[in-house]
């Protein structure tokens, strides 16, 4: 199980323990049995032995009455009496075998290899009696100059070359001596070093005490690639490493360069795999409002492979404690969720008064069988005004509005159900929607009569559309939903107005009918849609002088003239429309032969389609009543709720417009749209004044990669009166038919947006990628979500292979609604513009600007600097709410927790991050 939950422990790596015990012993126990049984042989078949030598020398062997010695020699062995699986590959300058010493002696870049791994020495000794094995540079191979380690060897340094190294795949680990112990099973590696993982790792003695235990002496680590003076390391003088279980480390040393920063007497943590408890690492810093603070001191519990949870309390020196909590469990293809909420006791106003409040949010995600599912949300709070208290998260602080619901759902065949219970509460005026609960049943469209087969010689067949008769391209779907609903409006001086309650429900059915293409090009469909509505209530409109007649029991005041009554009891509407439609497409291409440009084509898609639909408010239906004021006026008003009102007999025009453009050669063409351009009208028959509908226009385009255009508008037939409002008097009417002003512009909007930066100097690096947000299918539980997404995170990645790049955003907007007060915005936001002024600095700016108060809305700037190792950020908002100051120096990946932070404005840090 993996978990990047930031639990407690010194920032000595972890890779330091897998790779000292996966490079240094573990895998070179392996390669030193097989010298083991590689020095057995040479005794066992010494005349063979003797033959291999001879006949691979290319020069004389000298043979002493104790000794045999070859120079040159590349030999391969394997043995019957070994139980290696494997042949054992040597090679030296020279080999020399002591006989009634049983020692074996390879001299000059001597390798031995087993299987994937590789031991390499200026010298390799092997001691039968003794059973050691020494690995070592050549006496003659010290020299005097730089030390590539932390100590030299009575003060010279080994030929990088000849150093003992031992290599498995990717892994090596590099010493000044190796040693190794068959008997005891114990050895050592003299001032070794390796690399892991983008860290470097020395060890002046590495022991091994058993199969499960180490001991290191004078051990760093460091991810700084200078090996004389890196910019910082972490030593420690002592370590014991258990393995699959702990490191205790004593006494741990931060430097910077070669000064000591920090300093602990002695550390414990753990060294499982994947996910393990542990405590949390605080953060210490200021508030101008609440004061000193520490924030996120807690515990994090792997409680199993399925469950984990984390506690965490917040302490502020003015103001108060806040205490979180969040549990995750996940089973995989079972079920997925998260509980978490928080507790505080805060004197958010700097008063007398403590105020405690809380939240709680949940989530819960499973699936049922195979076609069902259970899917639940929530989030709940004590006032609206908890976020604005207790986050810096800008986002969260504008929150208005709170949802919670659980789902289930299924499908009955091709048919689905679901059932539904939900809450939507406003934070600001305590308003809310509760619906326990909604249901809803779905059918898909299908045919009303399914088309009949004919059966041909070679077997059956279904008819061609051609051939299908009218009545069954008739198809049919079918919904139904019911619901009950208890609400209460908003709060009026502190106090809440009765809860009202409200229960319905519908069933609806469409027809609808699809011919085929006739002539080949033109196309025509359609449908009917009718709806039945039931309600268990119906508002009792009534008429009322207040001022000599009391409001009677159980009604409502809606002027003061009019109230209303309820009439529960059960109740039902009928609606229904009527819709046909017709469209085509028409093409046009044009070969204009400029520049790379092959071809221009028009796509034009005319539509047309007639929609009728009854006055649902006349006497004959009587969904509305009449009401007769005391002054004689007289209402028509709805007694359910959405009903429509008004007869619909309109036909209404679409023109589509798409115009593309075919470049390249013909055998590599490129299609580019070049932009679309929407035209839709209408004009309803019934209707007894302002007959014709607006002209409504949208035109979308991207031109270029990264650049796109939106531009929507719409404009009336009518005209205005003195004061601006719309009259019934067509335009053409007043300027005369030959006047070419037809239209008024009552509205229009344009976004824009371009995304520009410069050619790469070269392949960008891969951005590193936070585990925060990334799921690993092979575990049983990814990390929790953080704790309420209270505090914005900060993204440190800079792609330093892009000179510049930047991204503009326009938006506008006109309302002429009355031409006489127009409104308009216009909002320009520049995002994400840096400029890599040098390879290790940058400079970032973001604004957004009013262009119609002429006003800067919000500015930030944040200057990057890579100090190789290091990286340091500093970011300003000069003004607005967000003001502050922020600057981060932190250690590049994988110690990126480590950071020296400054903060200004509305609150400072120094030590830990702040989220």
């Amino acid at each position: 199980m993996k978990s990047d939950v930031p639990v407690y422990r010194l920032p000595w790596p972890r890779p330091f323990y897998k790779i000292l015990v996966r490079l240094a012993f573990s895998r070179i126990v392996r390669l030193l049995a097989a010298v083991f049984a590689l020095h057995s042989a040479l005794y066992g078949q010494e005349p063979t032995i003797k033959e291999i030598l001879w006949s691979d020398s290319t020069h004389t062997a000298l043979f002493k009455p104790d000794s045999i010695t070859t120079d040159s020699l590349a030999s391969s062995l394997t043995t019957e009496k070994s139980d290696l699986d494997a042949p054992i590959d040597y090679t030296a300058s020279a080999i020399e075998i002591l006989v009634p010493g049983r020692v074996i002696v390879l001299t000059g870049k001597a390798v031995v290899k087993y299987k994937t791994a590789t031991l390499t020495a200026g010298r390799i000794t092997v001691d039968m009696d003794k059973r050691t094995l020494l690995a070592e540079p050549l006496p003659d191979s010290l020299h005097t100059g730089p030390l590539k380690t932390e100590e030299a060897v009575n003060g010279k340094a080994a030929v990088e070359d000849d150093l003992p190294t031992f290599s498995d795949g990717g892994d090596k680990i590099v010493g000044e001596q190796m040693e190794y112990n068959f008997s005891t099973e114990k050895g050592r590696v003299l001032r070794g070093r390796t690399e892991f993982d983008g860290g470097h790792y020395y060890g002046s003695r590495i022991k091994r005490v058993d199969d499960k235990t180490l001991n290191v002496g004078s051990g760093t680590y460091t991810t700084c690639a200078l090996d004389e003076n890196p910019h910082f390391h972490f030593w420690s003088r002592q370590m014991k490493i258990t393995v699959q279980d702990k490191v205790v480390a004593k006494p741990v040393v931060f430097y910077l360069g070669k000064i000591p920063l920090a300093i602990l007497p002695f550390a414990v943590f753990p060294t499982k795999t994947g996910r393990h408890s542990g405590l949390l690492i605080p953060k210490y810093g200021q508030s101008a409002l609440e004061g000193r603070f520490l924030r996120d001191l807690g515990y994090y519990w792997a409680v199993n492979d399925y469950l984990d949870a984390r506690a965490t309390v917040d302490f502020y020196d003015r103001s108060g404690w806040l205490l979180r909590g969040d549990l995750a469990y996940v089973k995989r293809y079972a079920y997925r969720g998260s509980i978490g909420g928080s507790i505080t006791r805060k004197n958010f106003a700097l008063s007398d008064t403590e105020e405690r409040s809380w939240d709680l949010r949940m989530n819960h995600n499973q699936p049922i069988g195979e076609s069902s599912s259970l899917n639940a949300s929530g989030t709940f709070t004590s006032g609206g005004s908890f976020y604005n208290n207790t986050t810096s998260n800008r986002d969260q602080q504008l929150r208005q509005r709170l949802t919670s619901q659980a789902t289930y759902s299924t499908r009955l065949g091709n048919n689905s159900l679901s059932l539904n219970l939900s809450e939507s509460k406003d934070l600001q005026d305590g308003s809310f929607t509760r619906t326990l609960p909604a249901i809803s049943f779905s059918m898909p469209q299908r045919p009303l009569f399914a088309p009949k087969k004919k059966k041909k010689s070679g077997g059956v067949s279904t008819i061609s559309l051609e051939e299908i008769p009218w009545y069954q391209n008739i198809q049919f779907s079918y919904s139904g939903n019911a619901s009950y609903q208890v609400s209460r409006g908003r709060e009026v001086n502190g106090v809440a107005p009765p809860k009202q309650t409200l229960g319905r429900a519908n069933h609806a059915l469409n027809l609808s009918q699809y011919s085929p293409k006739y002539f080949g090009w033109l196309s025509l469909s359609q449908s009917v849609a009718m709806r039945e509505d039931w309600f268990d209530r119906r508002k009792d409109y009534f008429a009322i002088d207040t001022s000599k007649t009391d409001l009677p029991a159980g009604a409502s005041l809606i002027s003061s003239s009019l109230a209303s009554r309820e009439d529960k009891g059960f109740f039902q509407r009928y609606t229904f429309n009527y819709t046909a439609s017709a469209n085509t497409k028409l093409y046009g291409t044009f070969f204009p032969k400029i520049w790379s440009i092959q071809a221009l084509r028009h796509e034009l898609s005319p539509s047309i389609s007639f929609s009728y639909q009854p006055d649902f408010a006349g006497n004959f239906w009587k969904y509305y009543q009449e009401v007769t004021l005391p002054d004689g006026t007289t209402r028509k008003l709805d007694r359910y709720g959405g009903t429509s009102q008004g007869t619909v007999a309109s036909l209404n025009f679409g023109l589509n417009n798409l115009f593309q453009m075919k470049t390249g050669s013909e055998e590599k063409p490129k299609k580019i749209n070049l932009f679309n351009l929407g035209l839709s009208t209408g004009y309803n028959f019934a209707a007894e004044q302002f007959k014709q509908s607006p002209l409504f226009s949208n035109l979308q385009a991207s031109p270029a990669r990264g650049v796109s255009v939106s531009l929507n508008a719409s404009h009336s037939f009518y005209d205005v009166d003195s004061t601006g409002t719309e009259i019934h008097r067509l335009l053409w009417k007043k300027n005369g038919i030959f006047s070419g002003n037809y239209l008024r512009l009552t509205s229009a909007s344009l976004s824009a947006s371009i995304q520009l930066q410069g050619k790469t100097g070269g392949a960008p690096e891969a951005a590193p990628v936070s585990s925060q947000n990334v799921f690993d299918e092979d575990e049983t539980l990814a990390q929790p979500p953080q704790p309420f997404g209270l505090f914005p995170q900060q993204q440190n990645y800079v792609d330093a292979s892009v000179p510049w790049s930047a991204n503009f955003g326009l938006s506008y907007s006109l309302s002429r609604a009355n031409p006489l007060r127009p409104t308009k915005y216009a909002q320009l936001n520049l995002s994400n513009a840096r400029v890599q002024l040098t390879k290790n600095l940058s400079l970032d700016y973001s604004a957004q600007f009013d262009l119609v108060q002429k006003a800067v809305i919000y500015q930030s700037y944040s200057v990057y600097r890579d100090l190789h190792c290091w990286e340091m950020r500093v970011t300003w908002i000069p003004s607005g709410t967000r003001q502050s100051f922020y600057m981060s120096v932190s250690l590049k990946s994988p110690l990126q927790d480590i950071k020296l932070e400054k903060r200004g404005g509305r609150s400072s840090v120094f030590g830990g991050s702040y989220y």
